[in-house]
Protein backbone atom coordinates (compact mmCIF):
# COMPACT_ATOMS: atom_id res chain seq x y z
CA UNK A 1 0.00 0.00 0.00
CA UNK A 2 1.62 3.29 -1.12
CA UNK A 3 0.17 6.77 0.11
CA UNK A 4 1.09 9.82 -2.37
CA UNK A 5 -0.71 13.32 -0.61
CA UNK A 6 -0.64 16.50 -3.16
CA UNK A 7 -1.53 19.44 -1.62
CA UNK A 8 -2.47 22.50 -3.76
CA UNK A 9 -2.52 25.96 -2.25
CA UNK A 10 -4.70 27.42 -4.97
CA UNK A 11 -7.35 25.46 -4.06
CA UNK A 12 -8.16 24.54 -0.35
CA UNK A 13 -8.36 21.14 -0.81
CA UNK A 14 -6.29 17.81 -0.59
CA UNK A 15 -5.89 15.45 -2.37
CA UNK A 16 -5.18 11.82 -1.44
CA UNK A 17 -4.12 9.07 -3.90
CA UNK A 18 -3.56 5.43 -2.70
CA UNK A 19 -3.78 1.84 -3.90
CA UNK A 20 -6.05 -0.13 -1.97
CA UNK A 21 -6.94 -3.98 -3.29
CA UNK A 22 -5.18 -2.88 -6.63
CA UNK A 23 -7.61 -0.20 -6.99
CA UNK A 24 -6.88 3.81 -7.56
CA UNK A 25 -8.93 6.04 -5.17
CA UNK A 26 -8.62 9.66 -4.80
CA UNK A 27 -10.61 11.56 -2.14
CA UNK A 28 -11.07 15.57 -2.24
CA UNK A 29 -11.29 16.79 1.67
CA UNK A 30 -10.84 20.17 3.19
CA UNK A 31 -7.56 21.39 4.30
CA UNK A 32 -5.72 18.30 6.56
CA UNK A 33 -4.68 19.09 9.75
CA UNK A 34 -2.53 15.88 9.74
CA UNK A 35 -1.79 13.66 7.52
CA UNK A 36 -0.30 10.31 8.37
CA UNK A 37 2.69 9.10 6.59
CA UNK A 38 3.08 5.35 7.91
CA UNK A 39 1.17 3.85 4.77
CA UNK A 40 -2.51 4.19 5.78
CA UNK A 41 -4.77 6.38 4.26
CA UNK A 42 -6.36 9.49 5.67
CA UNK A 43 -9.93 8.87 6.82
CA UNK A 44 -12.53 11.87 5.82
CA UNK A 45 -13.34 11.69 9.48
CA UNK A 46 -9.61 11.91 10.18
CA UNK A 47 -9.82 15.51 8.15
CA UNK A 48 -10.74 18.71 9.83
CA UNK A 49 -10.84 22.18 8.81
CA UNK A 50 -7.80 23.57 10.39
CA UNK A 51 -8.07 27.00 12.49
CA UNK A 52 -5.39 28.45 13.32
CA UNK A 53 -5.84 29.80 17.53
CA UNK A 54 -5.93 32.96 18.69
CA UNK A 55 -3.61 33.82 21.10
CA UNK A 56 -4.46 36.26 23.76
CA UNK A 57 -2.56 39.18 24.99
CA UNK A 58 -1.37 39.46 28.90
CA UNK A 59 -3.95 41.21 30.67
CA UNK A 60 -1.78 44.38 31.22
CA UNK A 61 -1.98 46.26 34.98
CA UNK A 62 -1.21 50.18 36.09
CA UNK A 63 1.85 51.22 38.56
CA UNK A 64 -0.26 53.85 40.22
CA UNK A 65 1.21 56.78 42.70
CA UNK A 66 -0.57 57.59 45.69
CA UNK A 67 0.12 60.72 47.51
CA UNK A 68 0.98 61.44 50.45
CA UNK A 69 1.46 64.60 52.84
CA UNK A 70 5.10 63.73 54.31
CA UNK A 71 7.56 62.30 51.20
CA UNK A 72 9.67 64.84 49.39
CA UNK A 73 8.96 65.96 46.30
CA UNK A 74 12.77 65.53 45.34
CA UNK A 75 12.80 62.06 46.65
CA UNK A 76 9.45 60.89 44.86
CA UNK A 77 11.00 62.08 41.66
CA UNK A 78 14.29 60.26 42.18
CA UNK A 79 12.46 57.07 43.14
CA UNK A 80 10.34 57.82 39.47
CA UNK A 81 13.92 57.92 38.03
CA UNK A 82 15.66 55.15 39.48
CA UNK A 83 13.12 52.35 39.73
CA UNK A 84 10.89 53.19 36.26
CA UNK A 85 13.61 54.84 34.03
CA UNK A 86 11.54 58.37 33.94
CA UNK A 87 13.19 61.16 32.88
CA UNK A 88 13.29 64.17 35.21
CA UNK A 89 10.93 66.13 33.72
CA UNK A 90 8.63 62.94 33.16
CA UNK A 91 8.79 62.05 37.14
CA UNK A 92 8.45 65.48 38.25
CA UNK A 93 4.80 65.57 35.96
CA UNK A 94 3.58 62.30 37.18
CA UNK A 95 4.67 63.71 40.84
CA UNK A 96 2.99 66.92 40.21
CA UNK A 97 -0.33 64.65 38.77
CA UNK A 98 -0.53 62.93 41.94
CA UNK A 99 -0.13 65.40 44.37
CA UNK A 100 -3.11 67.03 42.56
CA UNK A 101 -5.71 64.60 41.88
CA UNK A 102 -4.45 61.96 44.67
CA UNK A 103 -2.85 59.68 42.49
CA UNK A 104 -1.36 59.27 39.27
CA UNK A 105 -0.77 56.14 36.89
CA UNK A 106 2.75 55.93 36.58
CA UNK A 107 3.26 53.22 33.75
CA UNK A 108 1.39 50.32 32.48
CA UNK A 109 2.93 46.44 32.34
CA UNK A 110 2.27 43.10 32.91
CA UNK A 111 1.46 42.14 35.95
CA UNK A 112 4.48 40.51 37.12
CA UNK A 113 6.81 43.60 35.94
CA UNK A 114 3.89 45.91 37.71
CA UNK A 115 4.10 44.16 40.89
CA UNK A 116 7.74 44.27 41.04
CA UNK A 117 8.46 47.64 40.26
CA UNK A 118 5.60 48.85 42.81
CA UNK A 119 7.57 46.74 45.59
CA UNK A 120 10.73 48.12 44.84
CA UNK A 121 9.31 51.34 44.92
CA UNK A 122 7.60 51.19 47.79
CA UNK A 123 11.09 49.22 49.90
CA UNK A 124 12.43 52.08 48.78
CA UNK A 125 10.39 54.62 50.65
CA UNK A 126 10.11 52.03 53.40
CA UNK A 127 14.08 52.19 54.09
CA UNK A 128 14.43 56.34 53.91
CA UNK A 129 11.54 55.84 56.49
CA UNK A 130 8.65 57.54 54.18
CA UNK A 131 5.10 56.71 53.45
CA UNK A 132 5.52 56.27 49.73
CA UNK A 133 3.19 53.80 48.51
CA UNK A 134 2.46 52.47 44.77
CA UNK A 135 -0.01 50.00 44.11
CA UNK A 136 -0.95 47.91 41.30
CA UNK A 137 -4.56 47.41 39.40
CA UNK A 138 -5.82 45.51 36.22
CA UNK A 139 -6.04 48.22 33.09
CA UNK A 140 -9.56 48.35 31.75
Amino acid sequence: MTVLVVCSFIEPTVSVLWQASGKDTIIKTRLCVRIRYFGVPVSQSETKTSAKPKTQQPRRYKVILLNDDYTPQEFVVSVLRKVFRLTTDQASRVMITAHMKGSCVVVVLSKDIAETKAQEANEMGKQEGYPLQFTTEPEE
